[in-house]
């Protein structure tokens, strides 16, 4: 997949009450190029950091937690 990849986030069916419960463990990731830069940069604004960088030979991670309590992956590699 040489390409841009969308997310889309659905509020669902209009009228119905939801019971939203944030999720323990990331269900997507957001990729940079610049892992250090970005963990930085998210705790400048203020984002509540999960886990510090986690760093393979080919890949580095992190998490934070969204406003809502989601917890979100942001990764290299």
């Amino acid at each position: 997949m040489d390409q841009d990849i969308g997310l889309t986030l659905d509020a669902g069916p209009a009228g119905e009450t939801k019971n939203i419960v944030p999720s323990p463990y990331p269900l997507f990731n957001f990729h940079t190029d610049e892992i250090e830069q970005s963990y930085q940069h998210l705790k400048t604004l203020g984002y509540k950091i999960e886990s510090e960088i986690v760093e393979f030979e080919d890949f580095a991670f992190f998490t934070i937690s969204d406003p809502d309590g989601n917890i979100i992956m942001i990764c290299n590699g």
